[in-house]
């Protein structure tokens, strides 16, 4: 009975030893390792991939939010950062605008709607108020009137609105683009910027038959109260790309008001 249970063991041993199923742990640990080389990974954000060819391996990168959306549009995406991007979208970039019963939370909602995305144009001046004078008439974003009637409207002590308050001693940037009518140099069009202290600036002024564009900076310790028009002879007068914006630097014309936008990331 001994012998024929040592016969039994040792078969069982030798059944063991000798498994080479691709199943069996045994293959995995000494067999795998003997056919496949081992490739290093690129960097933490690319993951290798099937290109269908023997011996050749491709590459998809990781999406990664802290890059240029544009760049990585064909990225994979991670499940975590797929479950903070759905989160996100249910908390900040969708309405819901129906639910079930009459608890109103993201678990009841029945019908979401993707919510206006805005930013505020960082042009303070709306250029619409040029219209306001009699006879000004806008054409591809040129405002062209009679320079008595801007100064009617928009003259000293009116001025134009704003609808946010100055900042105290804080710089300011105002640029444009004007030329007047004419050829006998007698318009000298212009803004003006007054301060709270009374002391009014005069911008470089547009003679008749010229074309300037305008840049003009407030001191750091100059609060403006208010920004208007004026000029010196009568004549026709074209303005175009008012900005007015906070900071010593005029960057590129930008429509006043709120601009729709697409999130980058």
């Amino acid at each position: 009975m001994k012998k024929l249970l040592f016969v039994v063991l040792a078969l069982f041993v030798f059944s063991v030893r000798a498994d080479n199923t691709i199943t069996s742990k045994e293959y995995v640990d000494t067999q795998v390792s003997n056919l496949q080389t081992q490739i290093p990974a690129k960097n933490a954000n690319t993951v290798l991939t099937n290109t269908g060819t023997a011996g050749t391996v491709g590459e998809k990168a990781i999406y990664n939010s802290n890059n240029d959306y544009a760049e990585q549009q064909d990225a994979l995406v991670t499940a975590g950062a797929f479950n903070s991007a759905v989160q996100n979208a249910l908390e900040s970039e969708f309405v819901c605008i129906e639910w079930q019963g009459s608890t109103h939370d993201n678990a009841h909602c029945l019908l979401y709607e993707v919510q206006n995305a805005y930013h505020k144009s960082k042009n303070l001046f709306d250029s619409n108020q040029l219209l306001e004078a009699p006879g000004w008439v806008e054409e591809n974003g040129v405002y062209t009137g009679m320079a008595s009637d801007m100064f009617n409207t928009h003259g000293h002590n009116r001025g134009f609105v704003f609808q946010q308050a100055f900042k105290p001693n804080t710089r300011y940037t105002l640029s444009y683009t004007m030329s007047g009518s004419g050829n006998d140099g007698l318009i000298r069009a212009r803004f003006v910027i007054t301060y709270t202290d009374g002391i009014g600036r005069d911008v470089p002024y547009v003679a008749s038959g010229e074309t300037k564009h305008v840049v003009i900076t407030t001191p750091a310790d100059k609060t403006i109260s208010y920004i208007w028009f004026t000029y010196g002879e009568e004549g026709r007068v074209s303005i175009s790309n008012v900005q007015l914006e906070e900071g010593a630097t005029a960057t590129p014309y930008q429509p006043y008001g709120e601009n729709t936008y697409l999130p980058q990331n």
